[in-house]
């Protein structure tokens, strides 16, 4: 019976493993290497105009924001129900997204207000069913806005529109930016720069990206660690076997040698004492080195920041968000079954172990 349950219980956590393997694998391709986060802590929060937020991207660092609106567009003399998004030319850049077809709008396009339009895969085929669109028109609010380009952002759910935020008499509120380790383009030089303006962390989440992501990656490799933990700490129990019994073999050759007699007479016996003594304690110090890994990656997990429900409306940060809650789930899970496995798998040892002492 017990060992049906041994079966179940490891098939469960391989299970569990698969599905973090998938989610690792997914995460890594979600391009949010180097990307950092600034958004209201209150939803709905005022923004900042273009022009404040704009000067920062030309004298400071790289960012890109959205300005997201649902829309009625026609297009082909049809009505379709889009995600209006204004935002800056270095959109793109800033986020790793490719052109599929033709560019994004120029910075001379979106300082002069042109009404340029570019449309995310799923919006192109939808609404003009092909990617070979460039020089279409698309009316919002009644206004003609030329196609001069496809984007693959990787929203497979959305029709999304992007167009010059300089056409909208709106205000930014989300911002994401790049960060540049090696010219100097740091989380904290990020933060001080938008202190500058009076977005802090009173009143603005401010988050890695790259590290919840990481943070991720690392959850998966954690739980490989707690599975060598388990392997490790069965071999030590069984090191620890062997070393209690040379030790009481040796203490039976004591009452009748001295040490240096022993050493002539018995060297194997003196030699598989030290041998266990040495194997046992390199045991130890791999289960010490793993469980301090382990506690300090997770203080580090701890201290990431939380992509909030209404954080993920913009940029796409719904997949991240939800791979988060996918990672905590099935890592708190694999916890609990493979430990019940774990205690099983010892409790079966120790007993065996008696038996055989018996």
């Amino acid at each position: 019976m017990r060992t049906k349950m041994q079966i179940v219980l490891l098939l469960l956590a391989s299970s569990l493993m698969a599905a973090f393997l998938l989610i690792r694998i997914m995460t890594g391709q979600g391009g949010y290497q180097n990307l950092f986060l600034v958004t209201p802590k209150i939803a709905n929060s005022a923004g900042y105009d273009i022009e404040t937020i704009e000067k920062i991207n030309e004298e400071k660092f790289m960012l890109t924001y959205e300005i997201i609106s649902e829309k009625n567009v026609t297009a082909l003399h049809s009505t379709y129900d889009v995600a209006l998004i204004g935002t800056n030319y270095t959109y793109p850049f800033v986020l790793g997204y490719n052109m599929l077809v033709g560019g994004f709008f120029t910075k001379d396009a979106q300082d002069f207000k042109s009404k340029f339009v570019v449309l995310n895969e799923k919006g192109a085929f939808e609404t003009f069913g092909s990617l070979d669109i460039i020089g279409n028109e698309v009316l919002i609010d009644g206004n003609p806005y030329s196609v001069v380009g496809v984007i693959n952002d990787g929203d497979e759910d959305k029709r999304n529109l992007y167009i010059p935020a300089t056409c909208l008499a709106k205000t930014a509120n989300t911002f994401i930016t790049a960060l540049d380790y090696d010219n100097g383009i740091s989380e904290e030089y990020v933060k001080n720069e938008y202190k500058q303006i009076g977005i802090n962390e009173t009143r603005y989440e401010m988050i890695n990206l790259d590290l919840i992501s990481k943070i991720i990656q690392e959850k998966f490799w954690a739980a490989w660690e707690i599975v060598l933990g388990a392997a490790v700490i069965l071999f030590l129990l069984k090191s620890l076997l062997v070393l209690v019994d040379k030790a009481h073999k040796s203490k039976l050759l004591f009452k009748d040698f001295y040490l240096h007699e022993l050493l002539r007479e018995k060297p194997a016996e003196i030699a598989g004492m030290a041998g266990a003594g040495i194997v046992a304690a390199a045991a130890l110090g791999a289960l010490f080195w793993l469980v301090l890994d382990i506690f300090k990656k997770s203080l580090k997990w701890g201290s990431a920041g939380e992509l909030q429900g209404f954080a993920t409306d913009s940029f796409n940060l719904g997949f991240l968000h939800n791979m988060t809650i996918y990672t905590n789930t099935v890592f708190a899970a694999f916890i609990i079954i493979f430990t019940l496995f774990f205690l099983s798998i010892l409790k079966s040892k120790v007993e065996a172990s008696l038996i055989c002492r018996a």
